[in-house]
């Protein structure tokens, strides 16, 4: 399962051989992050493919038996802001603010009708939010 602590052992590993070789293309097999087979080889693609996508790395040169992939700056940033599990926690951490700030507003009595409704929106985004981490 891809979780945010592999896509930061991802992340890791690529800032990791980008540092190493200095190079402006790098190849980063799957058995070099993941001796382990903690995913599959086609979950790490997935990854490789979203970190491309966020603009995490710029490009991928495929070729048979493997890719090269090229940096970016925004790689940097998101490792030195905690990576993808600080996002989690950032994400958990409003969440369960605006249930808080819910709560409040529902002991007035005025407000209850707006606030029930309001509270059933966040626990939908809870769930939609829950999905969306954990398929990322």
């Amino acid at each position: 399962m891809i979780t945010p602590k592999i896509k930061d052992k991802v992340l890791a590993a690529l800032i990791a051989e980008f540092e190493n070789t200095g190079e402006e293309y790098i190849e980063l097999p799957y058995l070099d992050v993941f001796p382990e087979h903690e995913i599959t080889p086609a979950e790490y693609s997935s990854i490789i493919d979203q970190f491309q996508r966020m603009g995490i790395i710029k490009e991928t040169k495929g070729y048979i038996g493997g890719c090269l992939l090229r940096r970016s700056a925004d790689m940097y940033d998101l490792h030195s802001h905690g990576g993808f599990a600080a996002q989690e926690l950032i994400f958990r951490a409003n969440l369960e603010k605006l249930g808080y700030e819910l709560d409040e507003l529902s002991k007035d009595t005025r407000l209850s009708d707006i606030v029930q409704k309001l509270s059933a929106a966040a626990s939908l985004i809870e769930v939609v939010g829950n999905i969306i981490i954990n398929n990322k």
